[in-house]
This record gives structure tokens, C-alpha cells and sequence, in this order.
């Protein structure tokens, strides 16, 4: 696969992890917010819940940071791909390529 082709693929990866987001992000929103809540209601003797809820706290974090820095990724690899592109075009005059040095 052409360094192009790696770009594109990790572009598209972005694009699906934003529209993930735009789906899930009130879902993860709210979810923290129950975990907090049970967190607040939980007595303080109770350990083993207590952290489980901060587990399963974290472990939600953790996937909602990931698509985060895939979206990112994403929009890094398309202003890669239209510099690529600009930079091939550029080397043309009138639309014909240039012949190399």
C-alpha cells in the first residue's frame, strides 16, 4: 500500500470514529454521570464497588479518548493527502506534468 493509501485508510478510520462519537457522546455523557451518581450513593465501606465503578469509569474514558485520537489522526492524514495532491499539482504546467530532473 502506497503512502497515499496508508493516509486514506487512516483518514477513513477517522471519519468512522467521528461519526462513532457523534452517536455515542451523549451516551458516554450520560453513562459517566450514572457511574458518578452510584459512585456519590455507594457507601464508603464498600470497596470492591467502589472501585468497580471507578474501573468501569476509567475503561469508558479510555474508549471515548481513543476514537478522540483517531478523529484526530484522521483530520492529520487528509491535510496530508491535500498536501500530497497540491504538491502533484504544482508540478504541472497548464495540466500537463512536468518532466522530472
Amino acid at each position: 500500500m502506497t503512502d497515499e493509501g496508508k493516509l486514506i485508510a487512516e483518514a477513513d478510520k477517522g471519519v468512522a470514529a467521528e461519526n462513532a462519537l457523534k452517536i455515542t457522546g451523549e451516551a458516554f455523557s450520560e453513562l459517566k454521570k450514572q457511574l458518578f451518581d452510584a459512585w456519590l450513593a455507594s457507601e464508603t465501606r464498600d470497596e470492591a464497588g467502589r472501585e468497580k465503578l471507578w474501573i468501569a469509569t476509567t475503561q469508558l474514558s479510555k474508549v471515548e479518548d481513543l476514537l478522540r485520537k483517531r478523529v484526530m489522526n484522521g483530520r492529520i492524514a487528509e491535510r496530508e493527502i491535500d498536501a500530497i495532491r497540491k504538491a502533484a499539482e504544482q508540478k504541472k504546467f497548464l495540466g500537463v506534468p512536468l518532466p522530472l530532473k
